[in-house]
Formats: C-alpha cells, sequence, structure tokens
C-alpha cells in the first residue's frame, strides 16, 4: 500500500507542477495577446499542451514511442497555424515555439524533473518577457562586436581544447600553455574592451585611465598625451587632470600584472605583491590628489575631460582590437621567442644576461615575457623571476614617460616621465627591502 501511495503521490505531484508550469507561460502569452486579433492559445491552451507531454511520456517511457508521435502532433499544429499566419502577412514565431517548448516542459516533469522544467519556464518567460529590452541592445551593439566575440569564442573555446598539452624542444615549449596564456591577456584586454564600450562617454579621464589601464597603459599614455598637447596652455585643470590620467593608467599596468603573474605562478605572485602593490599605490595616491585638486582649481570639470572620453570617444577602439586572431599570432610568436631567448640568455650569458633581457624586454610588449618567466620554474628561480619583471615594468614606464613628453613637448610630459620613473624606483625600493629581511 505504501508504494502505491508513494506512487500516487509522485505522479500527482508531477501533474500539478507541470499543470503549474503550463500555466504560467499561458498567462504570458495571453497578456501580450491584447492587442492582436491571430493568438494562438493562451492560459488553457498550454497547460492542456504540458498536460498532453506529461501524459505521452507515461505511456511509453522506454520507448518514448507515443512521446515521438505527440510531438510530431504538435509539430505539425504549429506548422499549420505558422502557414497562416504568414498567409496574414504577420511575422514571429514566439507562440509557436513556446508551445513546442511547454510540451517537452511537460515530459521531463513526467521524467521526474525537478529543476530543469523550472528553469527553463524561467528562461523562456525571462526571453519572451524582455523582447522589448532585447531588441533595443541587439540594436545598440555594433556588427564589428559581435564579430570581436566570435573571436574570442575560437581562441578559448574552439583553438585551446584541441592543442597538444605536452612539452617540446629542450626549452620546454608547451602549445597548450602558450594558447592558454594568449587566451589570459586577450581575455582580460577584452573584458576592459568592453567596459570601455559601456561606458563610453562617461566618467571623464578617471574612468578612461583605469579601464585603458587595463587593456593597454602604454596605448592609453599616448592617447591622454595627444590630448594634452591640443588643449589650451591656459587649460591647467583639464592638463592636470591627463597627467593624473597618465599615471593612474600606468598604476593600473601593475595590477594587471599581479593579476597575470597570480593566475600562473602563486609563488611569484607573492613574490611581486609588495613591490608592485607600492608602485601602484603610489601612483594611484598621487594622481587622485592631483585629479581632486585640478577640480577644486577650476569651476567643474571641463567638457573635454569629464564629460566625454578623450580623443572624441574612439581613440582606443581605432587601435589593433584585443581579440584580433593575427594580433593573437603575434603574441604567441613573441612568446615562443622570449622564453627561447631566456632559456638560451640563462643558460650561456647567466643571471646578469637575463636581466638585461628583462629590461630590454620591457620596452616592447612586457605581457609574452612575464608569462615565459612564469612558466619556467625549473630554470628560473623566484627571486630572479620577480626582479626581472620589476625590471621589465621599469623600462616599460619609461618608454610610456618618453612618449608622454615627445608627444606634450611641455612640462606635464616631463612630470609625468619623472613620475613613472619614480614609481618604478618604489617598486625596486620594495624588493630590496623585503630581500634584505
Amino acid at each position: 500500500m505504501s508504494d502505491l501511495l508513494n506512487y500516487v503521490s509522485r505522479d500527482a505531484f508531477g501533474l500539478a507542477y507541470v499543470l503549474l508550469l503550463s500555466f504560467l507561460i499561458g498567462v504570458v502569452r495571453e497578456s501580450s495577446y491584447q492587442n492582436h486579433a491571430i493568438k494562438f492559445g493562451g492560459v488553457r491552451t498550454y497547460p492542456l499542451i504540458g498536460l498532453f507531454g506529461y501524459i505521452a511520456y507515461l505511456i511509453d517511457k522506454e520507448r518514448l514511442s507515443f512521446f515521438i508521435v505527440g510531438a510530431l502532433i504538435i509539430g505539425a499544429i504549429i506548422a499549420l497555424f505558422y502557414y497562416y499566419h504568414i498567409k496574414k502577412d504577420r511575422s514571429g514565431f514566439i507562440s509557436e515555439i513556446t508551445a513546442l517548448i511547454t510540451y517537452l516542459i511537460g515530459g521531463l516533469a513526467a521524467r521526474g524533473e525537478i529543476w530543469a522544467p523550472l528553469a527553463i519556464t524561467i528562461l523562456m518567460i525571462l526571453i519572451v518577457q524582455s523582447r522589448t529590452y532585447l531588441e533595443n541592445f541587439a540594436r545598440t551593439i555594433p556588427p564589428e562586436e559581435v564579430t570581436t566575440f566570435v573571436k574570442f569564442m575560437l581562441l578559448s573555446a574552439v583553438i585551446l581544447p584541441v592543442v597538444p598539452n605536452q612539452d617540446f624542444t629542450e626549452v620546454g615549449l608547451n602549445p597548450f600553455k602558450i594558447w592558454l596564456f594568449v587566451v589570459a591577456v586577450n581575455g582580460l584586454s577584452y573584458v576592459s574592451y568592453l567596459l570601455q564600450i559601456f561606458f563610453k562617454g562617461r566618467g571623464g579621464v578617471f574612468l578612461f585611465s583605469v579601464l585603458g589601464g587595463a587593456y593597454s597603459s602604454t596605448i592609453t599614455t599616448i592617447v591622454l598625451a595627444k590630448r594634452a598637447r591640443e588643449l589650451a596652455a591656459d587649460a591647467t585643470g583639464a592638463i592636470a587632470r591627463h597627467y593624473a590620467g597618465i599615471v593612474l593608467a600606468s598604476s593600473m599596468m601593475y595590477l594587471r600584472m599581479l593579476a597575470l603573474v597570480g593566475f600562473f605562478s602563486y609563488a611569484t605572485f607573492s613574490g611581486l605583491m609588495v613591490p608592485l602593490l607600492a608602485a601602484a599605490a603610489c601612483g594611484i595616491g598621487l594622481a587622485a590628489v592631483v585629479y581632486v585638486r585640478s577640480l577644486r582649481r577650476d569651476e567643474g570639470p571641463d567638457a573635454a575631460a569629464a564629460g566625454a572620453e578623450p580623443g572624441g570617444g574612439s581613440s582606443i577602439r581605432s587601435h589593433a582590437n584585443p581579440l584580433d586572431l593575427e594580433s593573437a599570432l603575434v603574441f604567441a610568436v613573441l612568446f615562443v621567442i622570449v622564453k627561447t631567448a631566456s632559456h638560451f640568455a640563462i643558460l650561456h650569458v647567466g643571471t646578469s644576461g637575463f636581466y638585461a633581457l628583462s629590461f630590454v624586454m620591457g620596452f616592447t610588449d612586457v605581457d609574452p615575457f612575464i608569462l615565459s618567466v612564469v612558466q619556467s620554474p625549473h630554470e628560473i628561480a623566484t627571486h630572479m623571476a620577480v626582479f626581472a619583471i620589476i625590471l621589465a615594468a621599469m623600462s616599460n614606464n619609461l618608454l610610456k614617460g618618453l612618449y608622454a613628453y615627445l608627444f606634450t613637448r611641455s612640462a606635464m610630459g616631463l612630470h609625468s616621465l619623472i613620475t613613472l620613473f619614480v614609481m618604478s624606483l618604489m617598486s625596486i625600493a620594495a624588493y630590496a627591502l623585503m630581500a634584505r629581511w
């Protein structure tokens, strides 16, 4: 008797469950028909479709023959209604596809599923009810951004899983790890890139520098320096904000480097945390003070600096897309070259040669060098890796300082160069204190 009661109660719950979910779907569809002369079904039709799916599954649980036949019947009815819809010059397939999903929800409930039918129902209702929002959102997305996202999926979900995960050559080149580094760097840049697009025209120099520094502090420095050169000489508040932006972008570079290193090597991350955070804190603190004082100096932020993204809102986006496949391949090639050079520098020239290489690499693309260092724990000691990355960051800061000075030819550019150099010295001093303790 107890088995019979359990069986009956389970089926009774399933019936009530599928009727409730189908009724919710029917209510949603009924509310959307208020201004339509033609409707597929509402608060009665959808519960009946869900109940039909539930019964069809129970009749033949093993072979599901009746459930398949029921799906064909529902499909035929939907096709006829859609044909009639088209004849009346009405577009849209929402009601028809919703009815088919309701039938499948009935089958899932009969199978004993609880979470899946509920999740599918909620998602379907959200999608159907968010029509206006989704359509407006889709219109705001430029076609090239869809292509960019597809490139990201290609880099991460298509190429990465099929790349061999084993070491080759005496250098220990691992294709999987190399491409994983490509995905990590491009993914971090892509997130910043999307945020820049989302906040376009809002936040002024401050937000632009934060997001741009996470994307590429070098590009951000060039953009801000060019914009500062175009400002009038008496626009001291705006010039000060652009100087603060350059310093802030390089501060974000230190945080970006920490995030990349922490993802792949905890030991190197621990050694870098204090030096890089010290440099970042120095830069962020100085930038904040300069930015706030510049706002107090003026009556309010000037339109170019606070009301819109520097450079008319297209400065960053005019540069190479962070997910360009060609750029990813170039990064992978640079990584292989840098890793090979680091291996032979340590082998034949020693520590001093390796440090010289790290300083030189900072004048190019610092990311391949950093990731090649953290991938070589057996060749490069942790303290060597930490100091090499600090040197690379130092030379990269010097390069950006030179860019700032050359593009502005002003005191603001010279101050930027000096400040970025001091930030580098701060990281070296923090490293020296840690080594001494």
